[in-house]
């Protein structure tokens, strides 16, 4: 399993949350105002090999990391944050910005910056300069910038990082590094504003990852389309139709991940019809079922469910021990 590290101020008496707040982040930022009244700070930080991923919620406050601290801690990173509640302020090198609603903030460990915050909660990734900075235009050119939340590889790169997030409880370091050099791709052509030839394949790999992802969270949509979702990560449906090819297309992914739900609830559910759990997740024909689920997994849907009683007495897949096989699915995005 992956190291996470959980941080919850409400645990501690508080007088001594804030207190407690700044001793901690006085290794990468000096905090120079906060809110002092009912002051919270929540961070949730998985550590993935090179990558370190998660969520950060707090109370309004104002950082700064001058030129003294970078000289004194010697930090390489760049840490990209996706502000999804509250707003940040943000002054680097003579530039000024904004940040909310789900845009982007880049951040260069080696470079000055002051910021002012509302109460936020945001979605972060830390890369090293060693990944990032040979494949960015310009290594230097990325302190305090901010990108609208509806730029498509904005959007792209957002969506990816929520889902190693929500992935990172059940993933492995071997998961992880799977999915470094796509993520690293990602956020360079995120921060070039183009895609190149030699991050193309990470790229590719990085975005089947998010599509499986946002798939299996809307396996039960009837309104689940090629179309709907190749908007919703701003991409063509001829890029999501090349994208899918190395697991079978969109329509063969998702019916199959369909017939994996429908085993499941067969299996864990034997008070439940067979054709109601089948109507459920979109198979309204019993007969096209049958024959669909029979060529899945080598047995018609009432030979499995009585399989399953008689050799594991319906504890197969006893509540969320059913998730193995969605873990799987978006793990093995690695493939192809």
């Amino acid at each position: 399993m992956l190291q996470r590290s959980l941080f919850d101020t409400t645990s501690l008496p508080e007088p001594d949350r804030l207190r407690t707040w700044r001793e901690l982040a006085t290794a990468v930022w000096e905090i120079s105002e906060a809110e002092p009244d009912g002051f919270y700070a929540n961070v949730d930080l998985w550590h993935g090999g090179d990558l370190i991923f998660g969520s950060v919620a707090s109370s309004a406050q104002a950082t700064r990391r001058d030129l003294g601290r970078i000289l004194d801690d010697g930090l390489d990173y760049y840490a990209l944050q996706f502000y999804m509640g509250g707003r940040r302020q943000v002054r680097s090198g003579g530039r000024e910005a904004v940040i909310c609603d789900g845009g982007l903030l880049s951040v260069d460990m080696t470079q000055p910056l002051e910021t002012a915050s509302t109460r936020y909660r945001s979605l972060d990734l830390g890369v090293p300069r060693r990944l990032l900075a040979p494949l960015l235009r310009d290594a230097e050119a990325h302190g305090g910038r901010a990108y609208a939340a509806q730029g498509p590889l904005v959007a792209l790169l957002r969506r990816h990082v929520l889902a190693l997030y929500r992935g990172a409880p059940q993933m492995t370091p071997e998961d992880c590094a799977s999915q470094q050099d796509g993520t690293v791709a990602l956020v360079a052509a995120v921060l070039n504003g183009r895609i190149d030839d030699d991050v193309t394949e990470g790229l590719r790999r990085a975005t089947l990852f998010a599509l499986r992802h946002q798939i299996e969270t809307q396996l039960a949509d009837a309104r689940l389309s090629p179309e709907a979702l190749a908007q919703s990560f701003g991409i063509s449906r001829a890029t999501l139709y090349r994208v899918m090819a190395p697991v079978g297309g969109f329509q063969t992914y998702v019916w199959r991940r369909r017939l994996h739900r429908c085993r499941d609830e067969i299996a864990s559910n034997a008070g439940t019809q067979i054709s109601e759990i089948a109507g459920k997740w979109g198979f309204l024909s019993a007969a096209s079922f049958s024959s669909q689920f029979r060529r899945a997994f080598g047995m018609s849907p009432r030979e499995w469910r009585s399989f399953s009683q008689a050799v594991y007495g319906g504890k197969i897949l006893p509540g969320d021990a059913a998730n193995w096989s969605r873990w799987l699915s978006a793990l093995s995005a690695r493939q192809g």
